[in-house]
C-alpha cells in the first residue's frame, strides 16, 4: 500500500511546469510555475559585472552542465568558473515574485538587476578561493519591472557535474508555495514508503535468517531511499543542513549500495542462473568508492562514482540476461523479477545519461523505480506465501514425524520389556534349592536389570534431547535419598572385595531436585564406580559448601585419562578400558546425568580421585523451604529399603485373598506365562485372556475380583478396554492394574483417567507385583462386606414398590421422559451434554447401552452406580420449567438417597 501510494503522489506532483524562452513574449506568470530553462549567456572563466553588456562566450539551456559546451573547439572541463545571464521579460508584473534555485554545483552568487540577493558556498576562480556547498534558496523579488536581469556567478572544483541539475523556476509566491509543498510531499512519500518498504524486508530477514534476498533487497531499497532524501534535500527543508563533506560522498555511497545488493539480491532469487560467488564481487565497487572518498580529492571521488555507476550498470544487464534465462526455463517469479529489472535498468541507464539534468533524472527515479519495486514487493509477498504454506505443511509433517516417533519409542520401550519381563519373573519364580542353581538364576536377574536399565537410558536420553523429560524440583531432604540410592546398588558389588561408604554431613539442609531424576544420577554415577572398581572403596559423600549442598562420588577403580571428563560427558562415550574389559554399557549414563544436573542448575565435575581413582562432583542449590528431617545420618550404610533384585519373596502369602480370581489380559505368552506363575505361586486362581474383546468376554460370563490388564495389545488397546469395563463396573466392585512398558508420564496419566487403579511397569519385581495385587484384592473384598450389609438392609421382595433397585430404574426413566418432554432431544443427546454416560457409534447411530440397561430392573447391574442415576436425575430437573415435574424428580431422587445414607 505504500509504494501505491507513493506511485500515485509521484505521478500526481512529477508534471513539468510551463518553460520560458527569449524569444518569446513576455511571461504572464498568473496561477503558473514558469521554468527559465531558456538559453542562457555563458560566460567562461570570468565574473561579468551586473548590467555589462559584455559578449558571452557560448549559450546553453538550462538545466545543464558546462562540460557539454565546446568553446574554439575544446570542450570544457568541469573544474572552472563562468557566468549565467539571463533577461526575462514580465507582462503585467506582480507585486512579487519568487525565483527558486535548486542545488547548483558548487557554489554560486545570484544577482538580480545588478543586487546581490543569494548566495551558496564561496564562488572563487580557483579552488582555494572557492568553498562548495548545497542547498536550495527561494529569492523574494519586490516590485519587479518589466525585465529581469538575473546573473549567476558559479564556480565548480569538486563534482564531475557543473551547473544546474535542476531547473530554475518563477512564480507568485502563493503559486511557487504550493507548488514546494507539492514537491516536498512527493519527495517525502517516495523516499518514506522506500524505507518503510526496505526495513520491512529486513525484518523478514531477521525472522527468516536463510533467506538472504529479504536482507539484500531490504538493504537496496532504504539506500534507495536516502539517496532519495538526500537528492530531494528533504533534510535541508527540515533544517537539517548535512554538511557537503558527508552529503556528497553519502550520495554517491547509497546510489553504489542500491545497485550492488540489488544484483546480490537477483543472485540469491535465482542462485543456479547467477552464483553467488560471481556477484559477490559487485560489493568491489563499493570498496573503491570508500578508498577514494578517504583517500583521494573531491573531484577524484565524483569521476569514480560515475565510472563505478557504469561498471554496476553494465553488471546488471548481463544480470538481466540470465534472469532472462531463467524465465526461458520457466523459473517461479522470473517474469515479473525480470519485468521490474528491466524498468530498473532503464532507470539507471537513464539517470546516467541525464545525470546532469536532475529534472529528468528525478522523473526516471519516481516512476520507474516505484514501478519495479512495486513488481519486486510484490513477487516477495507471492514467495513468502508459498515459503509459509510449506512451513506450515513441513510443520505439520513434522508434528506427524514427532508422533510416529513417540509411538516408535512407545513401541520399542514395549517390545524390549516385554521379554525381559519375562525373562526376570521365571527366573524369580524358580526353584532356589540348589546353590548352583541359585547362583545361576541371580545372574539371570541382575542381567535383566542391567538391560531393562539400559534401555531406561536410551530412553531417557531421547527424552531428554526432545523436551520430552520433565523436571519438577521441590524441596527434598538429601540424606535419605543418598542412602537409598548406596543401597540400591549395594546388590551390584557382588562378590568383589569392594566396600560401599558414605560419609553424610549430619543436618544437611533440604535441596531443590526432583526425587526420582536426582535418584537416577545417583544410580549412574554410583553405577559407574561399581563397574569400574575391581577392589577397594567407594565413597558417597555430601556435604554443605555455602548455599548449595554438594555430593561426591569417589572411587579407587581404573581413573580417567586426563582428556576423558568432557568427553565421557557425551553420548555414547566410554572409558578407554570400557570395550576391552568387558564392562558393558553404552556410554549414556553420564551424559543423562549430565543433562539432568543441567536443568536443575547443577554442573557435573569429574576429575581423578585421590588414590589414583575418579571423583564425579556436583552441587544442589538449598531450598528456601525446609521439609522435615528424614532422621539421623551417619557413616554407616543404612538398612536397604528397596527390593530385592533377586532370591526367595520375603512376603507373606496372603490369608482372606487366598484363591482369589485374578483375570490376566496379556497377548504375549511369555509375558502371561510370568504372571500365571508368580501368581500361581501365591495361591490365586488365574484365568487368561490373550485379546481385549476375550477379556470382556469372559468378565461378562463371570466378573473376576481383579484384573491384570496390557495395555498395548493388537485388536483392542487396555485402555479401551478399561473404559468399557468402567461403563458397567466401578473402580472398587472391579480393580483393574494395568500392566505395560509404557512408562512416560502422559502414558500413567492416561491409563488412569481411563479407569485404572494402580499402575505397574514392566519389569517389575515380583515382591511389587504381589503387593500391589493384594493390596487391590483387600479394597475389593472391603467393598464386597460394604455392599453386602447394604444390600441386606435395603432389599425387599420381588414386586414390593419399595424396592430400591425399582426406585432406581423408575428415577431414570422418568427422567428420560421429562428431558424428552422438555426439550425434544433424545437419551444420546442427554448423555452427550451431561457427560455422565457413555454413547458409542453403532455405523451411523448413536448407542447408549449403559443407560439402556440401567433403565429396567432386569438389566441392571448387580451393583448399580447408584449415584450416576441421582445426578442425572439432578442434571434433568434443573432444565425443568414445569415446577411440579421437577418438584417430582428431585424427591424420588432425595428418597433414594436417605435410603442409602
Amino acid at each position: 500500500m505504500t509504494v501505491v501510494f507513493a506511485l500515485v503522489l509521484a505521478l500526481l506532483f512529477g508534471l513539468s511546469a510551463p518553460t520560458a524562452d527569449a524569444g518569446t513574449p513576455p511571461l504572464d506568470l498568473g496561477e503558473d510555475v514558469h521554468s527559465l530553462d531558456s538559453p542562457w549567456e555563458f560566460f567562461w572563466q570570468k565574473f561579468p559585472e551586473p548590467g555589462a553588456e559584455d559578449e558571452p562566450d557560448a549559450r546553453m539551456e538550462l538545466p545543464g552542465s558546462w562540460t557539454g559546451l565546446a568553446i574554439d573547439g575544446t570542450a570544457l572541463p568541469a573544474a572552472g568558473h563562468g557566468g549565467f545571464r539571463l533577461r526575462v521579460a514580465l507582462e503585467d508584473p506582480p507585486a512579487r515574485v519568487v525565483l527558486r534555485v535548486p542545488m547548483v554545483y558548487s557554489a554560486y552568487r545570484l544577482y538580480v538587476d545588478g543586487e546581490r540577493v543569494a548566495q551558496v558556498g564561496e564562488p572563487g576562480s580557483s579552488a582555494d578561493e572557492s568553498r562548495p556547498d548545497y542547498g536550495e534558496r527561494h529569492v523574494v523579488i519586490d516590485n519587479p519591472g518589466e525585465e529581469l536581469e538575473l546573473l549567476f556567478h558559479v564556480s565548480n572544483f569538486t563534482s564531475r557535474a557543473a551547473g544546474f541539475p535542476h531547473p530554475l523556476e518563477l512564480a507568485t509566491p502563493e503559486v511557487m508555495e504550493h507548488n514546494v509543498a507539492r514537491d516536498l510531499i512527493g519527495n517525502a512519500a517516495l523516499s518514506g514508503g522506500l524505507v518503510l518498504l526496505g526495513l520491512s524486508q529486513l525484518v523478514l530477514f531477521r525472522l527468516r535468517q536463510n533467506e538472504t534476498m529479504y536482507l539484500f533487497f531490504g538493504f537496496m531499497i532504504v539506500a534507495w531511499g536516502m539517496q532519495t532524501a538526500l537528492t530531494g534535500q528533504l533534510l535541508v527543508h527540515m533544517g537539517w543542513h548535512v554538511p557537503i563533506e558527508i552529503a556528497r560522498p553519502l550520495d554517491g555511497l547509497t546510489a553504489l549500495t542500491a545497485a550492488a545488493f540489488y544484483l546480490l539480491f537477483l543472485s540469491s532469487l535465482f542462485p543456479r542462473e547467477l552464483p553467488m560467488r560471481y556477484t559477490r564481487w559487485v560489493l568491489a565497487p563499493l570498496i573503491i568508492y570508500l578508498a577514494i572518498t578517504l583517500l583521494g580529492t573531491e573531484m577524484t571521488r565524483s569521476e569514480a562514482v560515475g565510472w563505478l555507476l557504469y561498471f554496476l550498470t553494465g553488471m546488471l544487464a548481463l544480470a538481466l540476461a540470465f534472469v532472462a534465462r531463467a524465465w526461458w526455463r520457466g523459473v517461479p517469479d522470473a517474469g515479473p523479477i525480470l519485468l521490474g529489472s528491466a524498468v530498473v535498468a532503464g532507470s539507471a541507464i537513464l539517470q546516467i545519461l541525464w545525470f546532469n539534468e536532475m529534472g529528468v533524472r528525478n522523473a526516471v527515479a519516481n516512476t520507474g523505480v516505484l514501478a519495479a519495486v512495486a513488481l519486486h514487493a510484490i513477487t516477495l509477498s507471492r514467495r513468502y506465501a508459498r515459503a509459509f504454506e510449506r512451513s506450515q505443511r513441513l510443520e505439520s509433517e513434522l508434528r506427524r514425524a514427532n508422533r510416529l516417533k513417540d509411538d516408535f519409542l512407545a513401541s520399542t520401550s514395549h517390545e524390549l520389556r516385554t521379554p525381559l519381563h519375562a525373562m526376570i519373573g521365571m527366573a524369580e519364580s524358580l526353584p532356589r534349592e540348589d546353590p548352583r542353581q541359585a547362583r545361576a538364576l541371580d545372574l539371570i536377574q541382575s542381567s535383566g536389570h542391567r538391560l531393562s536399565r539400559l534401555v531406561d537410558d536410551i530412553l531417557s536420553f531421547t527424552r531428554l534431547k526432545h523436551g520430552d523429560l520433565h523436571i519438577r524440583p521441590e524441596a527434598i531432604a538429601p540424606a535419605p535419598l543418598l542412602l537409598t540410592a548406596a543401597e540400591s546398588v549395594r546388590p551390584l558389588l557382588g562378590d568383589r572385595p569392594l566396600a560401599l561408604e558414605t560419609e553424610i554431613e549430619p543436618d544437611l539442609p533440604a535441596v531443590r531436585a526432583d526425587t526420582d531424576r536426582l535418584h537416577q544420577v545417583l544410580f549412574n554415577l554410583l553405577g559407574n564406580a561399581v563397574k569400574y572398581t575391581d577392589a577397594g572403596r567407594i565413597v558417597l559423600r555430601a556435604r554443605r559448601e555455602g548455599e548449595t549442598v554438594c555430593v561426591e562420588v569417589e572411587d579407587t577403580g581404573s581413573g580417567i585419562a586426563e582428556l576423558d571428563p568432557e568427553r565421557l560427558q557425551e553420548p555414547y562415550e566410554q572409558g578407554y578400558e570400557s570395550a576391552d574389559a568387558g564392562r558393558g554399557g553404552v556410554g549414556l549414563g553420564l551424559a543423562i546425568s549430565r543433562q539432568i544436573l543441567e536443568r536443575h542448575g547443577a554442573r557435573l565435575e569429574l576429575s581423578g580421585g585421590a588414590d589414583g581413582g575418579t571423583r564425579a562432583r556436583f552441587c544442589l542449590e538449598i531450598a528456601r523451604a525446609s521439609v522435615p528431617s528424614a532422621g539421623p545420618t551417619s557413616t554407616t550404610p543404612a538398612q536397604p529399603t528397596g527390593p530385592e533384585p533377586a532370591g526367595e519373596s520375603t512376603a507373606t502369602r496372603p490369608d482372606a485373598t487366598t484363591g482369589a480370581h485374578i483375570l490376566i489380559v496379556e497377548d504375549e505368552d511369555s509375558a502371561a506365562r510370568v504372571l500365571e506363575t508368580q501368581l500361581g505361586l501365591e495361591g490365586y486362581r488365574t484365568n487368561r485372556a490373550s485379546s481385549g474383546e476375550q477379556a470382556l468376554e469372559c468378565i461378562a460370563r463371570e466378573a473376576p475380583q481383579l484384573v491384570l490388564l496390557d495395555v498395548m495389545m493388537p485388536d483392542m488397546s487396555g485402555l479401551t478396554v478399561c473404559r468399557r469395563l468402567r461403563e458397567e463396573h466401578d473402580p472398587a466392585s472391579l480393580p483393574i492394574i494395568l500392566v505395560t512398558a509404557r512408562t512416560r508420564e502422559h502414558d500413567i496419566v492416561e491409563g488412569l483417567q481411563a479407569g485404572a487403579n494402580d499402575y505397574l511397569p514392566k519389569p517389575f519385581y515380583r515382591q511389587e507385583l504381589l503387593a500391589r495385587v493384594q493390596s487391590q484384592l483387600q479394597v475389593h473384598e472391603n467393598e464386597q462386606m460394604r455392599w453386602a450389609l447394604e444390600e441386606k438392609e435395603t432389599h425387599r421382595p420381588d414386586g414390593d414398590e419399595d424396592d430400591l433397585r425399582t426406585q432406581l430404574a423408575t428415577l431414570l426413566t422418568r427422567s428420560l421422559r421429562d428431558w424428552e418432554l422438555e426439550t425434544g432431544l433424545t437419551r444420546a443427546d442427554l448423555a452427550e451434554e451431561s457427560g455422565l454416560w457413555t454413547v458409542t457409534l453403532d455405523d451411523t447411530t448413536r448407542k447408549t447401552r449403559t443407560l439402556d440397561r440401567y433403565c429396567d430392573p432386569e438389566t441392571l447391574p448387580r451393583r448399580p452406580r447408584w449415584g450416576l442415576v441421582i445426578r442425572t436425575a439432578r442434571f434433568v430437573a434443573a432444565r425443568l420449567e414445569d415446577t411440579e415435574r421437577k418438584r417430582d424428580l428431585l424427591a424420588r431422587a432425595q428418597r433414594i438417597e436417605q435410603r442409602l445414607a
